[in-house]
């Protein structure tokens, strides 16, 4: 715990973090009231989070007990802004996070990563986390970093995010020409608090944020490299970036994870029992529907967002993506139950991500 708190105090004098919230059925209640809220106040931390429609209108008391606890550890706020609507309802609230940091703090950096994961994160990986951050700051020091995931760490999320993640992170390793690994769902990138201020001043209520996607890390990461010539430092996490999934399986009462009581204080021992315990779900056996389409349709955006920068030639074939494409759709077909209805929806979508 001393190692940890040593690097986390780190990296507070350095850093502030932003991050969205969504939790409507309050699942990591404890995890963060335990485990990792202590650790973030006994650093002094300045957190911002901004708390997704459904976290704060549901009625569920784990929910409504998470945003109460946001209230009274974070500097806290919602997905209202008086910019024009973005795409996606979850945008709202990237954005109002990174705005609400900007404007409260005078710390060099802002780190964004999303709370579930910071979360989970602190709680059952502390040492490593702040480790990681440490590093991460150190040696991303006037650059802008993307926190990557471990192959390990892409493997603790179901088989739909694995395939079509892993499509994503060819044409992004590809076209950003690091020679790297890049991975820009991995929700967690850190840069200069000037170099934020002015990507998002300059792209505010914009085209470029009107691309539709789930998470806008890409489109801040890339606009803030070509806005101040930045390079894009690439610094992988192990632990750190783990599926919260499990935990949240185990928040929403399947029977199979019901051993685990609620206010039960895990060790990383019983959470990697608890990540096993989960596996099936990750699987792809009991993956949704709506998982799957929403995967495709993400994976479609992503590339949307190289197209729009012009870093993915239009009408140049590559092989590799599409065999990338034929693999993802041959294991939407075999991971799910083939119906018509789930056939059509992911033709629809691969043949919009190969029509990009």
């Amino acid at each position: 715990m001393m190692l940890a708190l040593a690097n986390l105090l780190f990296v507070a004098e350095n850093t502030a973090i932003a991050s969205t919230m969504h939790e409507p059925k309050g699942s990591l209640r404890d995890a963060l009231y335990q485990r990792a809220l202590p650790l973030i106040e006994a650093a002094g931390i300045e957190w911002y989070v901004s708390a997704t429609e459904a976290t704060e209108q549901s009625e569920n008391q784990n929910a409504r007990a998470l945003v109460e606890l946001l209230r009274s550890h974070a500097a806290y706020t919602t997905g209202e802004r008086e910019y024009p609507k973005m795409a996606a309802p979850i945008e709202e609230n990237h954005f109002s996070a990174l705005e609400l940091a900007l404007r409260s703090t005078k710390k060099a950096n802002i780190l964004y990563i999303d709370s579930d994961r910071l979360t989970m994160a602190l709680a059952y990986y502390a040492a490593e986390t702040a480790i990681t951050l440490a590093a991460g700051l150190i040696t991303g020091t006037g650059k802008i970093t993307l926190f990557t995931r471990s192959e390990e760490a892409m493997r603790t999320h179901n088989k739909a995010l694995r395939l079509t993640e892993g499509v994503i992170n060819h044409y992004y390793t590809k076209y950003m020409g690091n020679g790297k690994k890049t991975d820009p769902g991995s929700t967690a990138y850190m840069m200069p608090a000037e170099t934020l201020e002015a990507t998002i001043t300059g792209y505010n209520g914009g085209a470029f944020l009107g691309i539709g996607c789930n998470f806008p890390q890409p489109k801040i990461i890339l606009a803030a490299a070509q806005k101040t010539g930045l390079s894009i430092h690439l610094h992988e996490a192990n632990n750190v970036l783990r599926n919260e999934r499990p935990e949240q399986l185990r928040g929403e009462g399947m029977q199979e994870l019901a051993k685990f009581s609620a206010g039960h204080r895990y060790t990383p021992e019983e959470y990697e029992r608890l990540t096993e315990q989960a596996a099936p779900f990750q699987e792809g056996e009991y993956t949704s529907l709506a998982e799957w389409r929403m995967r495709f349709r993400t994976m479609g955006q992503y590339l949307g967002v190289l197209d729009f920068l012009c870093l993915k030639p239009r009408g140049v074939r590559d092989l590799q993506m599409e065999e990338a494409v034929r693999q993802a759709d041959a294991a939407l077909v075999v991971a799910a139950t083939p119906s018509e209805f789930l056939v059509s929806a992911k033709r629809m979508h691969v043949e919009h991500v190969k029509q990009q």
